[in-house]
């Protein structure tokens, strides 16, 4: 039998503690969270072992799963920058050892930017495939200690003036987002954003493509506004794994009518 569960984003509770959030989550009835530990009070950096193993008891207490979406401001997993490329590893394996010590099911990453510079000239935009393997085959050696799932994105750039947009996200439409995880040595999976999917001009049957077993986790900021595409990638999760999260990321009147229409389908 296919178990899908959903999972509530912290996203829509930043300046709460994690603590806080768990017991939020734990009223209305939520089994698995998603924590972003991105700011205080909540930073990675914020959480000596004492902190964290008091957290995943009051998450055992609760019945509760986690989930962890990495640090995605600041960062540039795939940058032609050295130093930059250094310190957004750091972060992220930062990050992964929060996760492990957790026992999180997955963590979620944003794999990077490609500046148009970049994507624009060939000799540079082929030395960005280059390195970006070497980066991409690193993530995946993290992806040894936990699930680690890249999850598609759609920052575009253009000037104040400009009319034209360039994609700055790396990751965007479905075949760019296949290639990661193809240079990661298919170590990576994959984390469905139907906003972002949405937005790409993409179906989301074109997302899952050829291999949708690589798609492991969905997220959706709004059920009710986007109710269809959630169902088709529900549908389509289903049939090709055994388990599955959807993740809520929006605020809680977005949050709690999509959690109760979920629970009517038969997730719990």
């Amino acid at each position: 039998m296919n178990s899908i569960r959903c999972a509530l984003s912290y996203a829509g509770f930043y300046g709460h503690t994690f603590e806080d959030f768990l017991g939020k989550a734990q009223q209305i009835g939520f089994r698995v969270v998603e924590l972003i530990p991105d700011q205080f009070p909540n930073l990675y950096d914020d959480f000596n072992d004492t902190r964290i193993s008091e957290l995943k008891s009051m998450a055992a207490d609760f019945g509760i799963s986690f989930t962890i979406h990495n640090v995605f401001y600041d960062i540039n997993l795939l940058s032609l920058v050295p130093a930059v490329r250094t310190h957004s590893f750091a972060i992220t394996e930062s990050v992964t050892r929060f996760a492990i010590k957790l026992g999180a099911l997955s963590l979620t990453v944003h794999p990077g930017y490609m500046f148009p510079g970049w994507r624009r000239d060939p000799s540079q935009r082929d030395r960005f495939w280059t390195e970006a393997r070497k980066s991409l085959i690193r993530l995946g050696g993290l992806a040894s200690e936990l699930p680690i799932l890249i999850e598609n994105v759609s920052y575009h750039l253009c000037t104040r003036l400009s009319d034209g947009k360039s994609p700055l996200h790396v990751g965007i439409d479905p075949a760019e987002l296949r290639q990661l995880v193809d240079l990661s040595g298919e170590k990576l999976g994959i984390c469905l954003d139907i906003g972002k999917a949405r937005h790409s001009g993409h179906s989301i049957e074109e997302f899952f493509g050829d291999r949708p077993e690589l798609i492991k986790q969905i997220q959706a900021s709004s059920v009710r506004e986007h109710f269809d595409s959630v169902l088709t990638a529900i549908r389509l999760l289903q049939r090709h794994n055994s388990t599955g999260i959807i993740v809520l990321e929006g605020q809680l009147p977005d949050a709690l009518p999509g959690f109760e229409t979920l629970k009517s389908i038969g997730l719990s």
